[in-house]
């Protein structure tokens, strides 16, 4: 019992972080980033993402990749680092911009 009680455990706990919120939900919300010493602010809605007050750019996830609804757009590759911090990785350039949740 004490050799099975372990592996049962790790089952559950890997469960468990399956069940978290995916990319698509957690990167909801207004985000801060350093590009080229200015500070941009973009805001993920459920469909589109409002970058610095320009006009809305229409974007969907899967899995942990972003893409914009635009021509010629790249992928990326989402990664949270912890709740407030994600990282954007373009799958073509290997560039990565992080981005900090802006607080409530």
């Amino acid at each position: 019992m004490k050799q099975i009680l372990p592996c049962i455990l790790v089952v559950l706990l890997a469960g468990c972080q399956a069940l978290g919120p995916v990319a698509g939900e957690r990167m909801l919300g207004e985000w801060r980033t350093d590009l080229a010493g200015l500070t941009l602010v973009s805001v993920f809605g459920a469909e589109s993402v409002t970058m610095s007050g320009q006009e809305p750019v229409p974007y969907h996830v899967d899995g942990a990749v972003l893409r914009f609804d635009t021509p010629g757009a790249h992928t990326f590759a989402i990664e949270f680092t912890d709740r407030d911090t994600m990282v954007l990785t373009d799958q073509v350039t290997g560039t990565s911009q992080v981005y900090t949740r802006v607080a409530d």
